[in-house]
This record gives C-alpha cells, sequence and structure tokens, in this order.
C-alpha cells in the first residue's frame, strides 16, 4: 500500500508524519465509536426479539428438535467469495428454508446471524433450525442435510460444521449446558440451554465479527414470525 506517492519501504516516519498519521487516526475515532455504538445497541435489539420468539415457541410446543449448523468457505475459497456471492448463497438457503420442503419439513423456527472472522475475514452464516419434536427427531442427519444444501448453493466453495455432532454434544451433556437436539419444555434446565444457545447468535461480546462492509438494504440478522395463519393453536390474525 502506498504512502502517499511512496511506498512504505521508502518512507522515512519522521515527528512531521508520525504526527499527521496520528492526526488521521483521530479524525476516524470518533465515526469509529460511533459505528460500534450503534452495532451494540442493534444487537442489542435483535437479542430481545430472538429470546421473545423462542420462548414463545418452547412454550407453545411439548418438544422441539433444534439444530445449529454453522455456514462458512473453505480455506481455500473464502478470499474468492464476495460479499455479492454471500448474499446471493444466502438469498437462495433463505428461500429453500422458507418452502419448508427436504431437510426444512416440519420446521417451525429458525434464525440466522452473518458475520465475518475476526482474524481471517471469512464471511460465515451462524443458522439455527428449531423443528417440531412430534415430527423430527434425528438432529444430526437434519444437520448434515443442510450441509448437503449449502455446498450445493456454494457450488462446492462452502463448507459447513454440524454443532448436533455427538462428540459436541456429548460435551456439553457432560457439563449439563446441551442446548441442541430434543427440547423438552418441562425441563427447565434444557429450556434454558436452548436459550443460551439460540442467543449466541445475537451476542454484542463478539465484537469484530460483524460485517465490515454491507450492500445496499442487507440484513445481517432474522428469524421467522411466531404468529403465523399457519401455526396451529392460535387464535386467528386479526385483519
Amino acid at each position: 500500500m502506498a504512502v502517499g506517492d511512496s511506498y512504505p519501504s521508502e518512507v522515512i516516519w519522521d515527528h512531521n508524519k508520525v504526527q499527521r498519521f496520528a492526526g488521521t487516526l483521530s479524525f476516524y475515532k470518533k465515526e469509529i465509536v460511533n459505528e460500534d455504538s450503534a452495532w451494540r445497541y442493534q444487537e442489542g435489539v435483535n437479542r430481545r426479539s430472538l429470546s421473545i420468539y423462542i420462548n414463545s415457541l418452547i412454550k407453545h410446543y411439548a418438544r422441539l428438535l433444534f439444530v445449529r449448523v454453522d455456514l462458512k468457505y473453505s480455506k481455500e475459497s473464502r478470499q474468492l467469495v464476495t460479499l455479492d456471492d454471500f448474499h446471493d448463497h444466502m438469498t437462495k438457503l433463505r428461500n429453500l428454508i422458507s418452502n419448508k420442503k427436504t431437510c426444512f419439513k416440519h420446521l417451525q423456527g429458525y434464525a440466522w446471524a452473518l458475520e465475518q472472522g475476526y482474524k481471517n475475514g471469512g464471511l460465515h452464516c451462524h443458522l439455527l433450525l428449531i423443528y417440531d419434536g412430534a415430527s423430527q427427531d434425528n438432529d444430526w442427519y437434519l444437520a448434515e442435510e443442510v450441509k448437503k444444501k449449502w455446498l450445493a448453493i456454494t457450488e462446492g466453495l462452502g463448507y459447513a460444521h454440524n454443532c448436533n455432532n455427538a462428540k459436541s454434544k456429548k460435551k456439553h451433556e457432560l457439563k449439563g449446558t446441551l442446548g441442541v437436539g430434543m427440547i423438552h419444555r418441562n425441563d427447565p434446565q434444557q429450556v434454558a440451554n436452548a436459550n443460551k444457545t439460540a442467543l449466541y447468535l445475537t451476542k454484542p461480546s463478539k465484537k469484530g465479527q460483524h460485517l465490515k462492509v454491507m450492500l445496499p438494504s442487507m440484513r445481517t440478522f432474522g428469524h421467522g414470525e411466531y404468529r403465523n395463519t399457519k401455526r396451529r393453536g392460535l387464535t386467528p390474525i386479526a385483519n
């Protein structure tokens, strides 16, 4: 990267250059602080909205199957994927989720959050899928099927981590923190763990992992609607 008309190797950092550089940093400091504050505020709003959504679902169903999948790109391809590509891939995935076919059948809730790796800059999505526990019970299989969908959408550029794998679940089970798999409404510990797992998607302390650049009108977080015309057992939505 050039410094003025010179390259870094040609620059002699005397007192004046250091002072100008410090002044430039100060100029942008307020903008950076304001941007960080706005992001933290929005994460708080998202967190409250997600908490209400998750608890409404848990209260409505006797048991729910929680599935977490982290959608990423392989190390070899992550530098080739543009923000436009990522946005296109996520749009296709959300369309599949909305259709509720194949591995999204019996889906009763979902949430997603887009992030960018702090160290490697890799674009990724934390995806939470919530199924009717009376109709689906194989969480590992469903997560694997979602991984296949992601690989197909990204035409082989993608990579995904199945958070419902046996090793990970056993580890959390031993610690009493398992929040994926079958969650029973009448088990307070399971409900608390499921909430914690869900709210990881909106964690203000994950500073530096938000998208550094966004497309116009691009959303970085979303979840389904609890009150809809297809959810059985609810009073009709007034027009």
